[in-house]
């Protein structure tokens, strides 16, 4: 018995510190090397996510999506405040969609267009309360907005939907987003609870960079949404 319980605590050991090694490995290595990729994710201001990972979690359909653990975020996933899915029937509700544009990288929540065009509305037309919400994601499309759109927002029943999208639809990827290949629950389970680990940021980097090598944006298959899948996502968000 005493032999298994060593042989046990042998195990356990050399897992931690392999796994201690290869953190240290990550935090040493993360600041110090650029990988390039052609892999679609959402990047603000040309930096790679795994320097903010803590804003975004995986999602099986749209790819990601905002984190509602983090600051500004509530808890239905927009960078606004809190709200009840339900409309009070003397509320104009309008939805601002779009893509870093919209969420307002990096200005405060308050100073963001929604958040202004909702006091402006309200200050000037008194009769109702205006609701303006900010649904901007970074790094969406007008496919991932759609989707998004089918199948949580029009839940909350919008009057006003305000769409704005096109520099991340007219991104270089290896093949469009209605192509991309839905992620399995349980890579988006894992992910989500690793994205922390610089072991994992590391990882994530030397996986993308060789199987998406980065090309000139000419060289690239296509975009991620071509001209017609733009125009007709745009015409059935109305």
């Amino acid at each position: 018995m005493k032999r298994i319980l060593l042989k046990l605590l042998f195990v356990v050991g050399g897992i931690a510190i392999a796994f201690l090694f290869l953190e240290l490995l990550g935090h040493y290595l993360n600041p110090r090397i650029t990988l390039r990729h052609g892999h679609i994710e959402p990047g603000i201001q040309g930096r790679d996510v795994t320097e903010y990972p803590n804003l975004y979690i995986k999602d099986c359909d749209l790819f990601w999506k905002l984190d509602p653990e983090e600051p500004e975020i509530n808890s239905l996933g927009l960078r606004d405040v809190e709200f009840l899915k339900e409309k009070d029937k003397n509320s104009v509700r309008i939805i601002c969609m779009g893509d870093s544009v919209t969420f307002g990288w990096p200005t405060d929540r308050d100073k963001t267009y929604p958040k202004i065009l909702e006091k402006l509305l309200n200050t000037h037309f008194s009769k109702e309360i205006c609701e303006v919400y900010n649904a901007g994601v970074p790094g969406y499309t007008t496919y991932q907005g759609l989707l998004w759109l089918q199948k949580e927002l029009i839940s909350y029943k919008p009057d006003v939907i305000i769409a704005y999208y096109g520099l991340n639809d007219r991104g270089a990827s290896y093949k469009p987003d209605r192509l991309q290949n839905p992620l399995p629950a349980w890579v988006v389970y894992s992910a989500n609870h690793l994205r922390n680990f610089e072991f994992y940021k590391l990882l994530t980097k030397v996986i993308f960079y060789f199987k998406y090598p980065s090309m000139e944006y000419e060289d690239y298959p296509g975009v991620r949404v071509p001209k017609n899948e733009f125009i007709n996502n745009l015409l059935m968000m109305q």
